[in-house]
């Protein structure tokens, strides 16, 4: 699932997407902490907010990362998937390539991510 919301004459430009978590072990898991963070190429001054399970956080201000640590409440039974609905939104200067990454807490490989480009 994916939206664009941009307002380009604001230099606001918004998205909607999905994160579906997954257990494919053989036992359930709860409340599991993931970070969530951004990045800006070319490197600028610019903002990213993520709304993350109801709370809206900076994880990219003027051009540097704040990675967020939030904790996927409940439990997830082996073999169950679990969607969550993310929302981001960018005030940048166009050309940029901004990548949302998702990795498990203290971990440096990316679970996921997505990108978002805007010339």
């Amino acid at each position: 699932m994916d939206k664009k919301l941009d307002l380009p004459q604001e230099s606001l430009f918004a998205q909607a997407f999905s994160l579906v978590v997954e257990n494919s072990g053989a036992v359930a898991v709860r409340e599991i902490p993931i970070e969530l963070s951004a990045r800006i190429e070319p490197l600028k001054r610019a903002d990213v907010e993520a709304d993350f399970l109801g709370r809206k956080l900076l994880i990219l201000q003027q051009g540097h990362t704040l990675p967020l640590t939030v904790v996927l409440a409940g439990e997830l039974l082996p073999g169950a998937k679990k969607r969550i609905l993310l929302n981001g939104s960018i005030m940048a200067e166009p050309p940029f390539k901004v990548t949302y990454e998702v990795r498990e807490e203290d971990r440096q490989h990316v679970l996921t991510s997505y990108v978002v480009e805007r010339e």
